[in-house]
């Protein structure tokens, strides 16, 4: 068993494989951290790429075991009692059976490819760009998880939306401190008016919006979101409104929760310091998204 601590099958192993990239100057060779079983059809994955370094050094440092992040689970990797593969060969290649990073398959790039990143839903630069492998085109995600909801196709040329999209996503492309777009922050602060400088609370600090998951853990809202919350947050105001996938729901900041009007659900939220992030060790992910990884001991 390579993987304590973890929810993973007994059958799960963790393994290194090294594999060769050849250019024409000189042979240069990395190493590949991969779990799974990569005899059998499952396959295995890559761990991903912010946990790989750090896994690399504790090997290299001849310690037995290291702790990761990986969406909220803390991992312990036994390093001492691991499967080693000694396939040469690149880690998606058939030999090996490795079929993506962090338990997100290979994303295919054949067919049609979106030269630009505007969403055609909201007209701003994507925010967290998801792209139909059907047909190509790419959108924000929530505003493309709206839309399925809804019961519509693809927002640009109405082909279909598989399920697999929204059904526990795992993204290992995301990058976790992904910024507002500037063309939505001017219209947030037009749809709220001036800023009131004085009445602002808080310091230049840095911090991100989190909801608790109906499962477990803990996502931070998509930026926009996030943005408009902490606009409203800033002006004292004791609440905000805001829609999320076709529902309307209330930000209460005195009771700290998220509630959908018309209905008891409610969710926990709290504001936190970005600076406070890897100290949140159940912390998943953005936007419903499986995306978190990142080193702990």
């Amino acid at each position: 068993m390579g993987l304590k601590g973890s929810k993973m099958a007994p059958a799960t192993s963790l393994g290194k494989t090294k594999w060769f990239q050849t250019s024409k100057k000189e042979d240069n060779s990395r190493f590949i951290w991969i779990y799974g079983n990569p005899t059998i059809k499952s396959g295995c994955y890559e761990f991903h790429p912010d946990l790989q370094d750090h896994i690399e050094e504790a090997f290299l440092a001849k310690k037995k075991t290291c702790k990761v992040s990986v969406f909220g689970t803390v991992w312990t990797l036994d390093l001492k009692n691991m499967k080693e593969s000694k396939e040469s060969a690149p880690p998606n290649s058939k030999k090996l059976k490795c079929i993506g990073v962090a338990g997100a398959k290979y994303a295919k790039t054949s067919g049609f490819q979106q030269s630009d990143d505007i969403c055609a839903v909201c007209y701003d630069p994507s925010t967290i760009p998801t792209r139909i492998e059907i047909c190509g085109h790419i959108f924000c995600f929530l505003c493309l998880k709206t839309n399925y909801i809804l019961g519509n196709g693809c927002p640009t040329c109405r082909g279909g939306i598989p399920n697999s999209m929204f059904d526990k996503p795992i993204r290992a492309d995301i990058d976790f401190d992904i910024e507002c777009p500037s063309e939505y922050a001017v219209d947030c602060v037009k749809m709220l008016g001036p800023e009131p400088r004085k009445s602002e609370r808080g310091s230049s600090e840095k911090y991100y919006w989190i909801y608790e998951s109906n499962r477990s853990g803990w996502f931070r809202y998509d930026p926009k979101t996030e943005y408009f919350i902490e606009k409203n947050f800033k002006r004292k105001n004791k609440s905000c409104e805001v829609f999320i996938c076709g529902h309307k729901m209330t930000i209460n900041f005195k009771k700290g929760t998220q509630e959908i009007q018309g209905r008891i659900i409610k969710r926990k939220i709290k504001r936190i310091a970005a600076s406070d992030i890897y100290k949140q060790h159940d912390l998943r992910g953005i936007a419903g998204i499986r995306t978190l990884n990142f080193p702990i001991s």
